[in-house]
């Protein structure tokens, strides 16, 4: 339990993607710091994008309550289903965001 809490309970399937991960990324560069999110997202970036994409769906909104009752929760499930599919290894969802949104939210 103290692993699940820490955010530290690997499968076994997923600490092996992310050794190999870790090897192909000291083995070509040993420049800057190693960030376990942003490798574990190496096959699946966020798209550059999607601030570009994020405003066109806000422009369409009106009133606030369409932006507190519907858009806001659209893009927090958006952003959870996007980095959490099933089978994978959960980071904590703080460390996630401020590593892949933090540049695109504010």
């Amino acid at each position: 339990r103290n692993k699940e809490d820490a955010y530290t309970l690997f499968s076994i399937t997923y600490f092996v993607t992310l050794f190999r991960y870790t090897y192909d990324y000291f083995s070509q560069t040993s420049k800057g710091l190693f960030d376990f999110i942003k490798v574990s997202r190496k096959y699946n970036p966020i798209t550059k994008d999607l601030a570009k994409y994020l405003s066109i769906f806000l422009k369409y909104i009106k009133l606030v309550k369409e932006l507190t009752e519907f858009i806001v929760p659209i893009i927090a499930s958006s952003i959870l289903l996007d980095n959490y599919p099933l089978d994978t290894y959960i980071f904590k969802p703080k460390d996630m965001f401020r590593t892949l949104y933090r540049d695109v939210f504010y």
